[in-house]
């Protein structure tokens, strides 16, 4: 290259020899000088070469635009491809790898001392010092943990869901991560599978306000603070609709419900800034989601004009081979990167982009628009800045106190209470005798649920501990385990069954073990395992008070004890403070507020049963010919939205109006008062339903909800925009509208028995452009 621009050079001098003696010698120079300037400028952005670097990239004065152009400029295809592969803990070689470019990004290194060692490596000993993305599931805390993500959504709370992730955000930053896997916004109606522990639910409304709240948690005001992690939503697309509720499925889902269920979620966390989203494993109407330029390519960057980077999940791109779409690995990594997958996990990107490339099977533009978004979030963060770790304070950053309070908070706010027949709850601490039963009541691992990250069982409080904590040194206070999670012996009943008789009142600990739910772990029976059943049979028998305390990370099928257990909390999975929060709730030192974010169903073939479905011609009723079962209500146990209180409330005086300055929008407000006699807080739900439209619309639909908190006796006035994108769904022609006809606006603090207006919506509207998501929190 260099002998051709050498050889130019001299003939352009020449030539310039000779013009000079004429008048446009001058000319002719500088037209030589600037062809051959040019000319060398763009060789060495189409051939860089080793050692010929500008640093101007580093130049934090620069705008990110031109930094990420001027660095992409003058990186091989080799170096090129390195930022788009992501390696782990495990991988071989890792420093040589960072030392030749050939790393983007690590995940699931967990100590802070290697992460700063090999971003050393990148930073001082790389050809072009391009840092390190150190990537890890942070889900629902990092050292800290809070209440697992369906425990989350359980609070309706998005406020203090975007605070708790914050704090997760912190901690880990302080380690070296500077990238989250998080948040999980798959919208998941089967219980059977056991990722529905990582989401929001079912609903796909409740589902974008908490990724918009989790995304701004992880992320905070700016990318580039001292404590923001990157989010990741997860998994594009429709993962959690896998059949039979089976992890890794195929999902059969429309396109129409593709964009009016699954798809929101991503799109508000895109809205709210997510700098990265991942493609699933499954596989959608034949083409799987890592190798699906419709939902990629079409969708997420072509429609919804998203300017991050997309990830493959672990291995998915691999994956294609036995999905049967690719038939080695080098035509799945071509069938990933033509799709739109930016970066691979652990996948064939390494060992085959470049022959891609070389071959002309993958275009260069597909390599560069890949590498220039993942560049342009590595300067958004500021890692070229500030790449390393602060080893000297990186031990003293973890489980603060002020985190543990705000995790104790968030975990009395996700604690539902399903049942208090004849006000059993809250318990009185003067209790003379207490029965602490269960293979969960004092177990500490079981508390932090699944993709605990960095927790410790060591500092977690369990219930036992926390119940111990409320008494008096006087109250006697007996444990007993009774059986294990998935026992088939009842050998430890005699011991349970004698401590109940001599207590005033039982506790009975009983669930799910903490690796029970998350990723490959779908349940056919979503029945109490082993003989947890029995042993709350031969409890209640005994004609004592009992209060089931539910530990687990999906509904459970718990009929019998719907029935015959006089009180019920959901408690999933609560994190570090799980059993100081239980205890708060149990002894009435905190009014239970939650609600159910996902449907219980009787049995589990109900399932999938979720509240939002579409009516048929023949509406369940007791009559015949309706669609019911025979042998079961076709009712859930516990509806979406439902959670009961020590106090009462009231709805009353709703009114639904035109928004005299917006067009297409409503106001609707809704008095709410507290009836009992303590104080109180109450989710105000807000739904629709569209009884005539161009398509079935959904029997009703969440759009909007307000946390209000209500003295004894007090009332207050929840007001809400139903705005036209609240209103809209996709139509015939599959386009997003809002159409007239009469509309059903209802209000509660559940979605049954609620109160409604019938209103009109006047004309109709097509919608396009990004998600607004209206602020009901």
């Amino acid at each position: 290259m260099y002998t051709h621009l050498n050889t130019m050079t001299r003939a352009m001098h020449k030539m310039f020899a000779m013009e000079l003696k004429s008048r446009r010698g001058i000319f002719a120079f500088l037209l030589a000088l600037i062809f051959s300037l040019t000319s060398t400028c763009a060789a060495r952005s189409k051939n860089p070469q080793k050692g010929q670097v500008n640093k101007d990239y580093m130049n934090p004065r620069l705008s990110i635009v031109s930094r990420d152009e001027d660095l992409l400029s003058q990186m091989t295809l080799k170096e090129k491809i390195g930022q788009m592969c992501q390696f782990n803990s495990r991988t071989p070689g890792k420093a040589e790898l960072v030392r030749e470019g050939r790393v983007g990004s690590f995940l699931s290194i967990t100590s802070p001392s290697v992460i700063d060692s090999l971003q050393r490596t990148a930073v001082q000993k790389s050809r072009l010092g391009i840092p390190i993305l150190f990537g890890m599931d942070v889900i629902h805390g990092f050292s800290t943990i809070f209440p697992i993500p369906l425990a989350e959504a359980s609070t309706w709370d998005p406020n203090l869901v975007r605070e708790c992730d914050s704090v997760a955000a912190e901690e880990a930053y302080s380690q070296g991560v500077r990238w989250t896997f998080s948040p999980m916004v798959d919208i998941a109606r089967d219980p059977r599978w056991g990722r529905i522990a990582e989401g929001a639910g079912e609903d796909p409304y409740l589902g974008m306000v908490m990724a918009q709240a989790q995304v701004e948690g992880y992320q905070g005001p700016k990318l580039g603070s001292n404590s923001a992690l990157l989010a990741c939503a997860k998994h594009f697309v429709a993962y959690g609709a896998a059949e039979g509720g089976r992890d890794y499925n195929t999902a059969e889902v429309s396109e129409r419900t593709l964009r009016d269920v699954y798809l929101p979620p991503f799109e508000a966390a895109v809205d709210a800034g997510a700098g990265t989203v991942m493609s699933a494993f499954d596989d959608l109407d034949g083409v799987p989601a890592s190798a699906n330029p419709f939902t990629i390519r079409g969708i997420l960057k072509g429609e919804w004009g998203f300017k991050g980077f997309v990830v493959s999940d672990w291995q998915a791109i691999s994956e294609l081979i036995n999905q049967g779409v690719a038939c080695d690995s080098a035509e799945a990594a071509l069938k990933a990167v033509t799709a739109g997958v930016d970066m691979d996990m652990m996948g064939p990107y390494h060992d085959n982009l470049e022959k891609l490339v070389r071959e002309g099977k993958v275009p260069m533009h597909f390599i560069n628009d890949a590498v220039r978004r993942i560049l342009r979030l590595k300067f958004k963060l500021g890692l070229f800045e500030h790449p390393y770790v602060n080893i000297g304070k990186a031990k003293s950053s973890l489980m603060l106190p002020q985190n543990l309070k705000l995790a104790r908070q968030e975990a009395r706010e996700a604690i539902v209470l399903l049942k208090n027949k004849g006000g059993v709850l809250p318990l009185s601490k003067d209790v003379k005798s207490i029965a602490v039963i269960g293979p969960l009541a004092n177990s500490k691992e079981d508390m932090l649920g699944c993709w605990h990250c960095k927790g410790r069982p060591g500092p977690v409080i369990t219930l036992l501990d926390g119940i111990e904590s409320k008494l008096s040194p006087s109250t006697k206070v007996m444990y007993a385990e009774g059986c294990g999670v998935n026992d088939t012996s009842t050998a430890g009943f005699d011991r349970a069954i004698q401590i109940g008789k001599e207590a005033d009142v039982i506790v009975l600990a009983i669930g799910e073990r903490w690796n029970m739910t998350g990723e490959a772990e779908s349940r056919a029976h979503i029945d109490l395992p082993g003989v947890q059943h029995n042993l709350a049979e031969d409890l209640v028998h005994l004609g004592k008070p009992v209060i089931e305390v539910l530990m687990n990370g999906r509904p459970l099928s718990i009929d019998w004890s719907a029935v015959h257990v006089p009180a019920i909390l959901e408690t999933w999975f609560l994190g570090t403070e799980a059993g100081g929060a239980i205890a708060d709730v149990l002894f009435g030192d905190y009014n239970p507020s939650g609600k159910l974010p996902v449907t219980f169903p009787r049995t589990v073939g109900q399932v999938p049963i979720y509240y939002n479905h579409m009516n048929t011609g023949r509406p369940p009723s007791p009559e015949h010919f309706t669609s019911k079962y025979i042998d079961v209500p076709w009712t859930p146990l516990f509806p979406f939205g439902y959670g009961l209180s020590y106090t009462q409330f009231k709805f009353s005086n709703l009114k639904v109006d035109a928004d005299p300055s917006v067009v297409d929008q409503f106001v609707v407000s809704v008095d709410v008062t507290n009836v009992g006699r303590r104080s109180g807080a109450e989710v105000a739900e807000l739904y629709y339903r569209e009884p005539c439209a161009s398509v079935t619309r959904p029997v009703e639909q969440l759009a909007g909800f307000k946390r209000i908190s209500l003295m004894p006796g007090q009332t207050k006035t929840a007001i809400f925009t139903l705005t036209a994108y609240d209103l809209s769904f996709i139509n015939v022609d599959m386009k997003r509208v809002v159409e007239s006809g009469p509309l059903e606006i209802m209000v509660g603090g559940s979605s049954v028995n609620l109160i409604s207006k019938s209103v009109r919506i006047p004309r109709t509207l097509k919608l396009s452009g990004p998600v607004s998501i209206q602020r009901s929190f």
